[in-house]
This record gives C-alpha cells, sequence and structure tokens, in this order.
C-alpha cells in the first residue's frame, strides 16, 4: 500500500507547476491521461480495494472460525450433559425423559462434528494422533496436577479423586496414541479394555486396574 501511494504521490508531484506567487497549477498532462493509463489507474485501485476486501474478509474469516471452536465446545459439553442428565432420568424411572435426552445428545454430537470439521481441526491420521498425544500429555502434566494440589488444599476429596484418576488414566492415553503413531501401519486387529470408573485403558484384561483397583473383569472390550 505504501509503495502505490508513494508512487500515486511522484504522479501528481511530476505533473503540478507551482506559479510564481504561490499558485498551483495543473498540468495538461495530468488532466490529459490516455485511456490506457487511466484504465491502469483503474486497475490499480480495483486491486487495492479488493485487497481491503480480502483483509476484511480474513477477519471475518478468524471470527468465523472462534465461534465455530465456541460452538464445538459448547455442543460437546452438551452431549456429555444431557447423557448424565439421561443417567439419572433412566435412575429415576423417566424413561422417556432419558430417552429425550440421549437422543439430543447424540444430535449435539453432529453439530459438534460438524463444526470441528469446518473449524479445519481434522487432519490425517498421524497428525490426529499427534493432536491427541499433545493434548492428553499437556493434561497429565499440566493442569490435572494442578486442579489435584487445589482440590487438596481445599479439602475436596471427590474432586481430589477424581483428578488423581483422571492424571494417571491421560498418562496410558498419551502412550496408546503414541503407541499407535509408531505403528501406524500396522494392521493386525489390536482390542482394548476399558475401565468404567476411571477412564484406564489397557491392551488386555488385567486381574484388576491400576488406577482405581477395579477388578477385571468389569473391564469394557473395545
Amino acid at each position: 500500500m505504501f509503495m502505490y501511494v508513494f508512487s500515486i504521490g511522484l504522479i501528481v508531484a511530476a505533473n503540478i507547476l507551482y506559479s510564481h506567487n504561490g499558485g498551483i497549477i495543473i498540468s495538461n498532462n495530468l488532466l490529459k491521461k490516455t485511456k490506457t493509463e487511466r484504465k491502469t489507474r483503474a486497475t490499480r485501485r480495483n486491486c487495492f480495494g479488493r485487497s481491503v476486501i480480502l483483509e476484511e474478509s480474513t477477519m471475518k474469516e478468524e471470527k468465523t472460525l472462534n465461534h465455530l471452536m465456541a460452538a464445538f465446545a459448547g455442543e460437546a459439553q452438551a452431549n456429555r450433559k444431557y447423557l448424565a442428565y439421561a443417567k439419572k432420568a433412566e435412575a429415576e424411572g423417566k424413561h422417556n425423559v432419558a430417552k429425550l435426552f440421549r437422543v439430543t445428545a447424540e444430535a449435539e454430537t453432529i453439530h459438534a462434528l460438524k463444526e470441528f470439521e469446518l473449524a479445519g481441526k481434522v487432519g490425517s491420521t498421524s497428525e490426529n494422533l499427534q493432536a491427541a498425544i499433545d493434548g492428553e500429555t499437556y493434561e497429565f502434566k499440566e493442569m490435572y496436577p494442578e486442579f489435584f494440589s487445589v482440590a487438596e488444599e481445599e479439602g475436596n476429596k471427590a474432586a481430589a479423586r477424581a483428578f488423581k484418576f483422571a492424571l494417571e488414566a491421560e498418562e496410558v492415553h498419551a502412550k496408546l496414541f503414541q503407541e499407535a503413531l509408531d505403528n501406524l501401519e500396522e494392521t493386525e486387529e489390536v482390542f482394548y479394555y476399558l475401565c468404567p470408573v476411571c477412564g484406564n485403558i489397557e491392551r488386555s484384561i488385567p486381574e484388576k486396574c491400576f488406577i482405581c483397583q477395579v477388578p477385571g473383569e468389569k473391564f469394557i472390550k473395545y
């Protein structure tokens, strides 16, 4: 933009004559531009205009990206929240309400997946695995240790226990994702076993969960 304005300034300066008494006389050369020159200047103006529009468009796209990620976070939380509500409704014998919560939770998942995709957050499988490793590593190295410490300081034993379980499980998740990334071309089928209490995942059924001590028979096969 600076070079364009500077060039125009030189063109104008070269075609303006100053009279002896300080008045300004516009040269005929400036007034009698050829059609080609006028077209060129118009094109420059148009190009400049498009540049501004692109900058505005980029700003709008950045705002939309933020909206997509905010929407994704909201919809993802709604999914989990409605499943928790469904479980409670089921326990209270409100089966139709539980069904409504479950189907709505699935609807929110549809929204969340589309918004996450449009935000450009789904890459190749190797990229997704690395993103998962980074996320899980952050959680067990930084996020949960702080949460656990604060919960202990405040005497919230239930929260401290939940954070401790999650911290140890996230470390397992990171290792499993790393293992999958290292063996990405492996085609032999693998089974995983999930602890329903703490979220620990094993490659085989353990005698008991090393995190929460739940018997291995309670693990869910995937």
